[in-house]
């Protein structure tokens, strides 16, 4: 009794490249790859196979019938071959002999001549290697389909496929994705055939150069409809068979490089006028230290981030509860309802009344701890080798101001810088708004004091104001210092103001001491006259309708009086 032989599909995916081998079913993998050297083209040795099956490299020992207990179970395996193992050329595309080679293109143009079958072995669907990875698996059982109704039923008629529905949609979006339009000939049902009609064409299998063909045998006759289908079948499938497989994209290359920045790049920036390079600071990125680069500090955690942590709710509480009482007891006499216009005021008088609050219990403590930062950080630069400065002078009326300010923070002093620290001042900083009380009080004063004490020199000298811009001044004053505050306020602006012009004028006139001849004026002196000589040059600065209304500053009393 002879043990039957299974048929085991080999892909060799490296080359695009598949074929049948037939071993009997008690045979071992070892038997496989003997097999597998005599069918392959350029015949790879044994040893240097390996045999895929499901992702794992499969033994010699292990046998077939193992593997595939079922009878009816596809046996397909992945081919992986060792360059060293190939004893001839490996499968290339101009010799390359696979399973799913189809019939020459001449029976689909002239149904008279010779078809190339060109299958290896019998002609069953094993020889399409309809498997279930091909896309086409639709194209190949309609293709072997119709040759089988073009030989009358003298071909091994095609099995069907386990899903066709699901094979013809996978086979169409191929084509779609090809370019190519779904041919309606696939899709139509092959003619019944009818005993009256006769046979049609009769074909015979013959073999040319080791290639099975059908060879026409009837002259001159008529096919029939089921053979007209078959053809129009045919003249789709050798055209879509035929069409050569996309390349797949190639790989792009890519090449690591580690770049170093060269020691001392810096200095070469310097050289170039360009600004040096620093680290980012507080960035997570496992990075080797690079010489020449320097390193940025930490950024200092801004105390804004902990505003909602720091919040003083209790503070705020007994307030707003206050807010709420008197916005219940408005609503109560006055009906939002009936009269709107009161109830827009008292909506606007509430939010007036909570952001009061807030700014005062928030708001002013955060900027209160800014100022004072900022003090410090000045008074800390300039405790660094700082020399001793004048001693303050005292204002006119007895009222003791000093003007000292703080030392410049750069590395050289600026022009109007003197020894010991003391600068001509430019106008006073502004203090951040308090509402619209702070607002009304200081109209005008701020753009006063930029004329009053100018940084540098203008290029056009400002205009005095006009008669309409005194009037509309005046009238608006009388109104607004109605308010108790607001001419508080001003009141106390203008005295600011006032004391530090008086105080500025007395020193430019006040001369140093006589000293006898040859000795050197010390470290202090020399340092309130190059204060003094800054101030007359601001004062130089100044419009002449400025400069009078400094003299007149200077020889008139304080406000109040």
């Amino acid at each position: 009794m002879t043990t039957p032989l299974v048929v085991i599909c080999v892909e060799l995916p490296a080359y695009d490249y598949s074929f049948n081998i037939e071993v009997p079913a008690t045979s071992t993998v070892l038997d496989v790859k003997q097999a597998i050297s005599t069918a392959c083209t350029g015949q790879p040795r044994p040893e240097g196979q390996r045999i895929i099956w499901r992702g794992r490299c499969l033994d010699d020992v292990e046998k077939i019938s193992e593997l595939w207990p079922s009878s009816i179970e596809r046996r397909i395996v992945h081919l992986s071959v060792r360059p060293s193992a190939w004893t001839g050329g490996p499968p290339n595309v101009s010799n390359r002999i696979t399973d799913s080679s189809v019939v020459s293109a001449s029976l689909a143009k002239e149904p008279t001549s010779g078809a190339p079958l060109n299958q290896q072995g019998s002609f069953s669907d094993q020889s399409l290697g309809l498997v279930p990875s091909d896309n086409l698996a639709f194209i190949r059982y309609k293709h072997w389909q119709a040759l089988y109704y073009l030989s009358n039923s003298m071909l091994v008629p095609p099995n069907a496929l386990k899903d066709t529905p699901s094979e013809r949609v996978q086979a169409q979006l191929v084509l779609e994705r090809w370019g190519y339009t779904w041919p309606d000939a696939l899709d139509a049902a092959f003619p019944l055939v009818d005993p009256t009609s006769g046979s049609g064409l009769d074909y015979e299998v013959v073999t040319i150069d080791g290639k099975d063909y059908l060879s026409l045998l009837t002259r001159g006759g008529t096919p029939s409809p089921t053979q007209v289908h078959a053809l129009k079948v045919l003249t789709c499938t050798f055209s879509i068979l035929s069409l050569p497989r996309p390349p797949l994209p190639a790989p792009t290359p890519t090449i690591s490089e580690t770049t170093s920045v060269p020691p001392h790049v810096n200095d070469l920036l310097e050289q170039l006028g360009l600004p040096p390079l620093r680290a980012i600071p507080n960035a997570n990125i496992d990075v080797t230290v690079q010489p020449g680069v320097a390193e940025l500090p930490a950024v200092p955690e801004r105390p804004e981030a902990n505003i909602i942590r720091e919040i003083p709710i209790r503070a705020l509480l007994a307030p707003l509860l206050m807010v709420v009482l008197r916005t219940a007891l408005l609503l109560y006499f006055f009906s939002p309802t009936h009269k709107p216009l009161i109830g827009l005021c008292i909506v606007a008088w509430i939010m007036y009344e909570i952001w009061t609050h807030v700014r005062i219990v928030i708001l002013q403590p955060l900027e209160r701890a800014g100022r004072n930062g900022a003090a410090g950080a000045n008074g800390a630069q300039g405790a660094v080798g700082a020399v001793p400065a004048a001693p303050p002078v005292a204002q006119a009326n007895g009222h003791a101001g000093g003007l000292n300010p703080a030392p410049p923070t750069g590395p050289t002093a600026s022009a109007g810088q003197t020894r010991d620290g003391q600068q001509a001042q430019g106008p006073p900083i502004p203090n951040q708004s308090n509402g619209i009380i702070d607002n009304i009080s200081l109209t005008n004063i701020r753009s006063e004091n930029k004329l009053l004490w100018p940084t540098q020199q203008p290029l056009r000298l400002p205009e005095p104001p006009s008669f309409l811009h005194k009037a509309i001044s005046f009238l608006s004053l009388i109104v607004v210092t109605l308010h108790p505050e607001v001419y508080n306020r001003r009141s106390a602006a203008l005295r600011q103001r006032e004391g530090r012009l008086r105080t500025e004028m007395n020193i430019m006139e006040h001369e140093p001491e006589a000293r006898e001849d040859g000795q050197p004026l010390g470290e202090a002196e020399q340092g309130r006259q190059e204060f003094r000589q800054q101030l007359r040059i601001q004062h130089v600065r100044r419009a002449i309708w400025v400069r009078q209304y400094v003299d007149r500053v200077k020889g008139s009393d304080w406000i109040e009086e």
